[in-house]
This record gives C-alpha cells, sequence and structure tokens, in this order.
C-alpha cells in the first residue's frame, strides 16, 4: 500500500512499539499522548496488525473512524484485519469505502481483491489486482491475487506449492 510519509513522531512511536513486541511485551499497547486521537488510533492499529491481534487493530480503527469516517486509512488497517479474520464481505466493503476516497490506493484494491477471491468473485479479484499493477508494477501482493485469480478462472497454470525451505 502506498501511504502518504508519517510523521516522525509517528515513525518513532511504531519502532517503540515494534521494539516492545519484539522483547515480549505482552501487555496492552500504549500510544504517547502526543499521538492520541485518531492519529494514535492509527498507530495503534497498525501495531496491533503486526502482532496479529485483529481483533484489537478493529478496535483501533474503530476509534480513528469514529474522527474521521471516511479515512483511508484507517478502511485499510480495519479491511486487512477483517481479512485475517475471514470477514470477506466486511473486508471488501471498507476496501471499497476506502476506494472512493482513495481511488489510486494499491493497497486498497489488494485487499479488496484477497477478500473478492475468499468470496468466489475472481472476476472482481483479477480486475482490482490488474488495477494495482497498473497503479504499482511491483507490487507482489497484486501479482500473486493476480495469478490466482487467473487460476480459479482457468486463465493460468496453479501457482507451485510453497518451499518448506
Amino acid at each position: 500500500m502506498k501511504r502518504p510519509l508519517m510523521p516522525l513522531a509517528l515513525f518513532l512511536a511504531l519502532a517503540a512499539a515494534s521494539a516492545r513486541a519484539q522483547a515480549g511485551f505482552e501487555g496492552r499497547l500504549r500510544v504517547p499522548e502526543r499521538l492520541s486521537g485518531a492519529r494514535g488510533a492509527l498507530a495503534s492499529a497498525d501495531s496491533r496488525l503486526a502482532l496479529r491481534d485483529y481483533e484489537g487493530a478493529i478496535t483501533e480503527a474503530d476509534r480513528a473512524l469514529a474522527a474521521s469516517p471516511d479515512d483511508p486509512e484507517a478502511l485499510y488497517f480495519r479491511a486487512a484485519a477483517e481479512n485475517m479474520l475471514g470477514r470477506y464481505a466486511d473486508a471488501a466493503r471498507d476496501a471499497t469505502r476506502g476506494l472512493i476516497a482513495a481511488p489510486s490506493d494499491a493497497g486498497l484494491l489488494d485487499l479488496r481483491a484477497r477478500a473478492y477471491a475468499r468470496m468466489g468473485r475472481h472476476e472482481s479479484a483479477l480486475a482490482d489486482a490488474e488495477r494495482a499493477l497498473e497503479l504499482d508494477p511491483r507490487d507482489s501482493y497484486a501479482r500473486t491475487n493476480r495469478a490466482r485469480a487467473r487460476e480459479a478462472l482457468g486463465l493460468e497454470a496453479p501457482l507451485p506449492a510453497p518451499s518448506a525451505g
């Protein structure tokens, strides 16, 4: 996903959260006071996704969306968490809402393509993957989404199984 450059304070907060997680931090993540509100909720949602706390990521994205209902970044985080929880219709809906505000966001297209594929909507998944590749030809998620959609539609040979090494 192409996101705007983040402020230094947000970068440092995310780096600190990552360091705490790697050091075995088991408590709830705390966002510094200077990052409270919607920006702090976004930072927390991102951190929670990294920690695979998908319900927590949704809660934090909801907090950001309460302040800015059409924020594409908050919708991205919520859609990503919903995809990971198997809530594909919700993920597709949130990615679509985000794309209304940010129609050239390859990350939102990737998330929606994945959700569509999981729902069996392979033509829609293929269209989103191809659009994401138009926006960012190096997007590996879009390449994988495109290959899987083409395979499901009988347009391409199956992808090789991942190696166990």
